[in-house]
């Protein structure tokens, strides 16, 4: 397969089930490591949401998330567990915000154990993990488990805030409205 895709391109990636399409994005995205070839990705963090969910994550919804920045992230966390207590975060007050406002558009509790979550509602956690990391973006079927409203919500948001966005979708409409260009996988073809 060959493929480049550049800075600022959103790419719809499409074919049958079974076809490749989450394993190629777990190629772009690292998670998987070719048999030969190369692949060159940007030196900056992905935010990446996978078709499953890891089974090793634990924790509440907002450290899950928010632990996707890093080192800020921790911060982060600590600063919701003082504003929990009724304290001031102090500095990254923009970003503590910014995750806040991911989880409560996607619905979810916050505060909430992940362990405890419906599968649909993980994969809502996974999806606010890849959006706060990063604005180049591989995201494997967004869509799954959102209502209307909220579908609409990350569509205003992917196109207002993502750089670079690498995506499969079977939502015709959301996949018209974001893609700038569409691959099809189509018997070990690109």
């Amino acid at each position: 397969a060959d493929l480049s895709v550049e800075v600022g391109e959103r790419l719809c990636l499409v074919g049958r089930n079974g076809a490749g399409k989450s394993s190629l994005l777990a190629l772009l995205g690292g998670r998987m490591q070719p048999d030969s070839g190369i692949i060159v990705r940007p030196g900056t963090p992905i935010g990446q949401m996978p078709q499953d969910v890891p089974e090793n994550w634990r924790g509440s919804v907002f450290s899950l998330v928010a632990e996707a920045l890093g080192e800020e992230g921790k911060a982060l966390v600590a600063a919701h567990a003082g504003a929990e207590r009724g304290q001031e975060p102090g500095s990254g007050w923009e970003r503590y915000g910014d995750v806040l406002a991911v989880i409560n558009h996607l619905e979810l509790e916050p505060d909430a154990e992940f362990a405890a979550l419906s599968g649909g509602t993980k994969r809502r956690v996974a999806l606010a993990r890849a959006l706060v990391c990063s604005e180049d973006l591989i995201l494997d079927e967004p869509t799954n488990h959102l209502d209307l409203t909220t579908i609409t919500w990350l569509e205003e948001f992917l196109l207002r805030r993502a750089k670079t966005l690498i995506f499969v979708s079977h939502d015709r409409a959301f996949a018209g409205r974001l893609a700038t260009r569409v691959v099809e996988i189509d018997r070990g073809k690109l």
